[in-house]
């Protein structure tokens, strides 16, 4: 019985130095991290030095992968909210080193806030591996936090550690006009969105293209408000479509012809040519611009 009892001690007592071994590792590597995500070091050979201690090569490039869950506030009771955010970091944490681990074995881990953010080293020969880790960190952030807003972005490639600082700004800012402009998928990859990229690149659109969206839509908006009308629902139906006429009868759930009605009257109102490629172009990117507009002014109001 007292050899079992001392057993049972030295088991304990093994684990508890394993988990202050993890601790003090966890605290190191997101010590190194929030440095530099937060540009606070002088030289990358300082940064160098640091990661080698933790067994860790900066050479390589990385980019940022954030798992994102500011939207707990539904399960947060009077006076837990404290103690729901640990929980929720913590969980969140877990989800980011079990995705992680099974396929990429260079990465650093920071929490912060409602955000758990990872510096994974990538091939830029091939990037899929890391997408598929977003994947499957989204999908098993949906399954496990049920109930959660949750969104996962994916930073450019930062072939130093001087580039990571801004990154980090980046995908922080699409992440919340993601969030702001409800996207369904939930998963933000940097380097794919093209044209939002471009007209995100501030924190607020410049006054040439709120103009720019201005001229050809507004009009239609006007009569819109006027005539408790659908135009603007239909010229987007019918833009995401492709142009054609049956799918965006099917997307707004109306008859064909009645499709062809609103496309005239939108073409004699806003005085365009839905088939010419380039007005549909520049439709689309005033439609862009719009909802920009509105994601900007909820995440003010936020």
């Amino acid at each position: 019985m007292l050899a079992v009892q001392c057993a049972a001690t030295v088991v304990a007592l093994v684990l508890m130095r394993e988990r202050a071994i993890l601790e003090t590792e966890r605290r190191l590597q997101g010590d190194l991290l929030g440095d530099i995500l937060t540009g606070k070091f002088e030289n990358e050979e300082d940064l160098a030095r640091r990661a080698r201690f933790l067994g860790y090569d900066l050479l390589h490039p990385h980019v940022l992968l954030i798992v994102d869950n500011d939207d707990f506030e539904h399960l947060v009771k009077f006076g837990e909210r404290e103690a729901v955010l640990q929980r929720s970091k913590q969980n969140m944490y877990d989800l980011m080193r079990a995705s992680l681990a099974p396929q990429t074995p260079r990465w650093l881990i920071w929490a912060s806030g409602t955000q758990v953010v990872a510096l994974v080293a990538v091939n830029l020969d091939d990037l899929n591996p890391i997408c598929e880790v977003a994947r499957r960190l989204h999908s098993r952030a949906e399954r496990e936090l049920p109930g959660a807003l949750v969104f996962v972005g994916v930073s450019q490639v930062c072939r130093s550690m001087r580039e990571v600082p801004a990154a980090y700004a980046e995908v922080k800012r699409f992440l919340k006009f993601g969030r702001a402009m409800q996207w369904r998928s939930g998963l933000i990859f940097v380097e794919r969105l093209g044209l939002y990229r471009i007209l995100l690149q501030y924190e607020e659109l410049g006054p040439e293209l709120i103009r720019f969206a201005s001229d050809r839509l507004s009009p239609l908006q006007m009569y819109d408000q006027e005539h408790d009308g659908d135009l603007i629902a239909c010229l987007r139906a019918y833009l995401a479509g492709g142009g054609e006429i049956k799918t965006t009868a099917e997307a707004l759930r109306l008859h064909r012809n009645s499709v062809r009605y609103k496309l005239q009257r939108i073409e004699e109102i806003a005085q365009v040519d839905l088939n010419d490629a380039e007005m549909r172009f520049q439709l689309q990117l005033a439609l862009k611009i719009v909802d920009l507009q509105s994601a900007i002014k909820r995440c003010a109001l936020n």
